[in-house]
């Protein structure tokens, strides 16, 4: 069983390439992975311990002196050629995102110029509203004060009351009073006529007696 990150062995011989093609490119060696394996000269795959696996350094690019002018050349257009369509579509996309922007914009305006006359009602309708609301409140506040108003004046009606019927009980007493003085008034009288007829009636006894009439 091979390491899962060994590269597949291609056993097709490779076509040898062309000096061009070695002066274009430049492919470096795929470095053996620590604890892969390597082929042998029969071609099979053999486990390649960890320390024995050479560090591979990255082959550097083409010198510049081993490359072609016209490849230079070559290469820059397709530098430039790539920076201009990259350049191309972020325009293109900042151009269609602009448009759709300005398009999200009418359309709000127009939203906006529709829902207009709503929206002045609504404000008028929202205005008169708090009008009334407020003089809804300064007409609570009134009749509260009002109703304080009327709480002290039935206390202070309740406290008439009280005196008042205070003074009625005082009057009936007084009067009750009255009462039994003018009935010992009327038995004094009484006592005073009877005592006086009896007065009257010793003189007259005594007259009799002494004058002998």
């Amino acid at each position: 069983m091979t390491h899962p990150f060994t590269p597949k062995v291609n056993r097709r011989p490779l076509a040898p390439l062309s000096s061009a093609a070695l002066n274009r490119v430049s492919t470096p060696p795929s470095p053996t992975p620590l604890g892969g394996a390597h082929k042998t000269s029969k071609g099979s795959l053999v486990p390649t311990s960890r320390s024995s696996v050479p560090v591979q350094k990255p082959t550097s690019k083409i010198p510049l002196s081993a490359r072609h002018p016209k490849q230079d050349e070559n290469d820059m257009a397709g530098l430039l050629q790539k920076e201009k369509m990259r350049r191309q579509l972020a325009e293109a996309a900042l151009a269609d995102e602009k448009r759709v922007h300005a398009e999200t914009r009418r359309q709000l305006d127009a939203q906006r110029a529709q829902h207009a006359p709503q929206l002045d009602e609504l404000k008028k309708l929202t205005e008169a509203h708090d009008a009334l609301l407020d003089e809804q409140i300064s007409t609570v506040y009134e009749l509260s004060e009002a109703d304080s108003k009327l709480f002290e004046k039935d206390a202070r009606n309740k406290e008439l009351l009280r005196h008042v019927s205070e003074l009625k009980e005082q009057q009936r007493l007084d009067q009750e009073l009255i009462s039994h003085v003018e009935i010992k008034a009327e038995k004094a009288e009484d006592d005073r006529a009877a005592l006086a007829i009896k007065c009257a009636r010793l003189e007259a006894e005594r007259d009799h007696k002494v004058f002998g009439r």
